[in-house]
């Protein structure tokens, strides 16, 4: 029997692992004849009508770059989103977390993950999280 979707949610879930995104990415910029420069990270930027100036440190040193657009694919707290007035209202787990990318075979259906608890006086000591990726055993 394959397990139900709540009534209040309108889809499964959907994953696609980060090294499948920056895949993708990379073949787009190709197809521009750019290729990404790993380790380059901004350190400001200001934008105008025209474009973008961006203040780029990496292992090659500092250097300023103009462009037409900057995408922003760094972390909640880094330039881009502080710089644009965004603003991060979680905060950080006080838990240690361990991720782990395996392969495993398992009888759910497709697209159903799994979330396990396990609670000592009311409060939860253990956690498991399981998020199918694509690809077999995922």
């Amino acid at each position: 029997m394959e397990p139900a979707l709540p009534p209040d949610m309108s889809h499964g879930f959907a994953a696609l692992p980060q090294y499948e995104t920056e895949r993708l990415l990379g073949q787009a910029l190709a197809r521009h004849g750019v290729e990404p420069e790993r380790g380059v990270e901004p350190i400001s930027f200001t934008q105008d009508e025209d474009g973008v100036t961006a203040e780029l440190v990496g292992p090659a040193g500092a250097e300023t770059v103009r462009a037409r657009y900057l995408v922003g694919g760094d972390a909640a707290h880094s330039i881009v989103p502080k710089t644009l007035g965004f603003r991060f209202e979680g905060g950080a787990f006080t838990e240690e977390h361990m991720l782990g990318d395996v392969e495993v075979e398992w009888s759910i259906p497709p697209g159903y993950g799994i979330r396990a608890t396990r609670e000592e006086g009311g409060r939860v000591q253990d956690l498991l999280v399981c998020i199918p990726l694509p690809g077999r055993g995922r």
